[in-house]
């Protein structure tokens, strides 16, 4: 689910050449919604600009996907409404009914009302926030990377970051078999054109 079709797209596109399926919302769940006054689409990506980027529509969405069992995990992706609207962002992600099932999000960076809530969720200054592993290929541009997140990990949240890599083949298959909280990969556009 995303606030921001362009950024979600990218990273719904990276996920699939990753061997990662994205489901589409069944017809259960566009009914449960749609009897919430809520209308998505059945498309993979359920981008609620269209639906109205509201907190209620937001939480409402989120904990229907998160309570379907068509789905293994739900991804939230937010664009520049993690820094200029949190609270419909990154408030319903903090306030959700996990149900035990894995909740990922990727959301703008420099967002600092949204630094501030995850703050308030129990981690200011990065204190008690969670062991976090970044892992890249081995090859030295990623190397450089990683070092750099680690730094500004450390400087800009108060998280320390630490970095592991591994060889191309052995590393894709670490990703699709239990692909850490963070990781490097890139991005290509699969045809020439400025709006892919």
């Amino acid at each position: 689910m995303t606030t921001t079709g362009g950024g979600a797209a990218a990273v719904v596109d990276r996920l699939g050449t990753l061997g990662v399926e994205v489901a589409a919302p069944t017809d259960d769940v566009v009914a449960r919604l749609a009897a919430q006054g809520i209308t998505i689409s059945k498309a993979r990506l359920t981008d609620l600009t269209l639906a109205g980027a509201k907190k209620e529509i937001y939480s409402a969405v989120l904990n229907t996907l998160l309570a379907s069992d068509h789905c293994d995990l739900v991804l939230a992706v937010a664009g520049s409404s993690a820094q200029f609207q949190p609270q419909v962002a990154i408030e319903p992600l903090l306030e959700a009914d996990r149900r035990g099932k894995p909740l990922a999000s990727f959301a703008a960076p420099h967002a600092e009302t949204s630094l501030k809530l995850l703050a308030e969720a129990g981690f200011p200054g990065g204190k008690g926030f969670p062991a976090t592993k970044f892992m890249f290929d081995t090859r030295e541009d990623n190397k450089a990377i990683a070092e750099r997140l680690q730094a500004q990990w450390q400087k800009v949240l108060g998280v320390t970051l630490s970095a592991e890599n591994e060889e191309w083949k052995v590393y894709l298959g670490r990703l699709r078999a239990d692909a850490p909280a963070v990781f490097r990969h890139g991005w290509g556009a699969d045809f020439p054109d400025p709006d892919n």
